[in-house]
């Protein structure tokens, strides 16, 4: 009798120590509450074609992106503006208050120790350095015990004078992104008329901000909101740009909705729901937690790793539109990133052709005048590259061999990064080689080298 309690008891802490490692796992890079700054991502735009159209750009952005002060309630970020800039953030969400006839930014009521002025400074000074890119501003009129709109805009054009050249404009929903390089584009959530150029953001996006959530039990309530808004932006692309927004609060902190952590460090456990697997699902996405011989935990799970596991995990997905988030790690960013490259053609700066796989899917990798078919389409989801369910593989592994598609294992010479500049580096041993469009129109690995056009490829949907 004792001998069997005992085995019980020690099968049951087995699956529990393995659960609990299960949870540690769940740790990733789609959260990020340190002040360290994220990896480098400043010109990956610079990597999409000039004919994008602005309905068809999937962009990381920041919700409250100036939210940095007031405690955990209130706190969005612990980055500043110009650091989620060059982390890869194209979409800044800012709210300002009319307060001695300068435009503090503010978040719900609280001061944000900073001005519209310096923000655009830190913007204008990003684009200066990186020319390629485009930044989209969401200015909000935040509540106005201080001031009238009619004072807010007349404060907001003064600064038009040095900062109006910096502003696209007019902007429409089919505006390619070779117009919009360098430029900031405006969209205006504030009353009164300005000299600045802006679209309406009331009128030309489709919003997702289901953002009160009451309690942790509301969590799975977000997280269908923004499971219907990346399926919908998917569905209507071409029609209005979406935005999404992945951050929440009221009845529990930013920094939880973003990653269901027990507390808001970026390393902290999951918050378990008490919800346990098979007795009950009422929360059938999120993942398991720790287990009982008979039944495991079901643990709340933030919309960032949420999201990010969506785009990754989805290689028909080519549209999200802007996904606005709190407290976004390089992961949640590079996934969003990564839809811009969902079948899309690979365009050579050497030659104007497109990487091909000659005859279909069954030969090497080459380039060939562009013409889209699917052995021109390529998808990038992490550190893989897939075209028809397979992956771009260097064969045996060795760097002088084809470059062709192989079935997905995940290994060294199945990986790759698109780097910031357009070069497609491979991943395998000391990560050196490049794709290069070498002579004619044969493509082989050479060393990295970002002063050559035959290494620099532009992704282009349509």
């Amino acid at each position: 009798m004792t001998t069997t309690v005992l085995r019980r008891a020690g099968a049951a802490l087995a699956l529990c120590v393995a659960c609990i490692g299960n949870a540690w796992a769940f740790r990733d890079d789609t959260y990020h509450h340190d002040a360290v700054p994220l990896p480098a991502q400043s010109r990956w735009m610079s990597t999409l074609h000039d004919t994008t159209p602005l309905n068809a750009l999937s962009v990381p952005g920041t919700h409250a992106s100036a939210a940095r002060h007031g405690g955990d309630d209130i706190a969005s970020h612990v980055l500043t503006i110009r650091q989620q800039l060059d982390a890869g953030v194209r979409y800044l969400d800012l709210r300002a208050q009319l307060w001695w006839g300068n435009l503090a930014l503010y978040h719900r009521n609280v001061s944000q120790q900073g001005s519209l002025h310096h923000a655009l400074k830190e913007i204008t000074a990003f684009l200066a350095a990186n020319p390629s890119e485009t930044v989209f501003v969401r200015l909000r009129e935040e509540s106005v015990p201080h001031s009238t709109s009619a004072f807010f805009a007349s404060a907001l054009d003064r600064m038009y004078p040095e900062f109006g050249h910096w502003f696209a404009g007019p902007v429409r929903l089919d505006t390619p992104l070779g117009s919009l390089r360098g430029k900031i584009v405006l969209l205006r959530q504030y009353a009164g008329n300005t000299r600045f150029p802006a679209m309406d953001f009331a009128r030309d996006f489709i919003v997702q901000d289901n953002w009160h959530v009451d309690s942790s039990w509301w969590l799975y309530r977000k997280w269908e909101a923004v499971k219907f808004q990346l399926d919908a932006s998917n569905r209507l692309q071409g029609t209005l740009p979406f935005l999404n927004h992945l951050s929440g609060g009221g009845g529990v902190g930013p920094w939880f909705v973003a990653s269901g952590h027990q507390n808001p460090r970026t390393d902290a456990l999951p918050q378990g729901s008490n919800q346990w697997r098979p007795w009950s699902n009422p929360f059938p996405d999120f993942p398991t937690g720790w287990c009982l011989p008979f039944a495991c935990e079901i643990d709340y799970e933030g919309m960032n790793r949420m999201a990010t596991l969506a785009m990754r995990n989805n290689d028909a997905l080519k549209y999200v539109g802007i996904v606005a988030s709190d407290f976004p790690g390089s992961g949640l960013i590079a996934a969003t990133i990564d839809v811009n490259r969902t079948q899309a053609k690979f365009v050579s700066a050497k030659n104007g052709q497109c990487l091909d796989l000659e005859g279909g899917v069954r030969g090497r990798l080459i380039t060939w005048p562009c013409h889209g078919a699917f052995n021109q389409r390529f998808t990038v989801r992490g550190a893989s590259i897939r075209v028809a369910g397979k992956c771009l593989d260097v064969t045996g592994g060795q760097a002088t061999a084809p470059i062709i598609l192989w079935s997905c294992h995940g290994g060294g010479n199945q990986q790759w990064r698109v780097e910031p500049n357009g070069m497609v580096r491979s991943l395998m041993g000391n990560q050196q080689l490049c794709l290069a469009n070498v002579s004619g129109n044969r493509v082989e690995l050479r060393q990295c080298n970002a002063g050559n056009t035959d290494q620099r490829f532009a992704s282009r949907q349509h």
